[in-house]
């Protein structure tokens, strides 16, 4: 668990963000941002189907890519809290239990006072609310 990640223009082709949204519009934007910057993602629309795609290894955390055998180092993740199933909360608290330095960005369209019955916010992962720009979301996952 020593591995430190950083996500930024020496990741590209060295791994992938995962982008855990049920919302498809919002996912596809987030999708086409990362493309834009040359980085590998994958869109899960919940945190089961995350989680059933993670092999971990050596200390890392790796997504099988479903349309090969091939896998990708995961080196960030953007989770919506309100999920079905498990929500993003216990993702991100999870995620972190393997892999403690792996950048994670928090993002709801849910005000601050109705996240509070899924649980409190972490206060070492930065939040978002939906919608934000593109840009506050590039500054919250790469200055991590």
């Amino acid at each position: 668990m020593g591995d430190t990640y950083q996500i930024g223009l020496e990741q590209r082709g060295l791994g992938c963000v995962a982008i855990v949204d049920d919302d498809l519009g919002i996912a596809e934007a987030i999708a086409d941002w990362l493309d834009f910057e040359g980085i590998s993602h994958r869109v899960f629309d919940s945190a089961e189907a995350m989680l059933e795609s993670l092999i971990t290894k050596d200390n890392r955390i790796e997504i099988a890519r479903p349309d090969t055998e091939s896998r990708q180092p995961l080196i960030g993740a953007i989770i919506d809290i309100n999920l079905p199933g498990q929500n993003g909360l216990v993702l991100s608290e999870s995620l972190r239990q393997i892999a403690p330095t792996l950048p994670i960005v928090i993002i709801s369209a849910m005000r601050l006072s109705d996240i509070n019955k899924f649980g409190a916010l972490p206060t070492h992962i930065p939040f978002l609310s939906k919608p934000f720009e593109l840009a506050a979301l590039e500054n919250a996952l790469l200055s991590l």
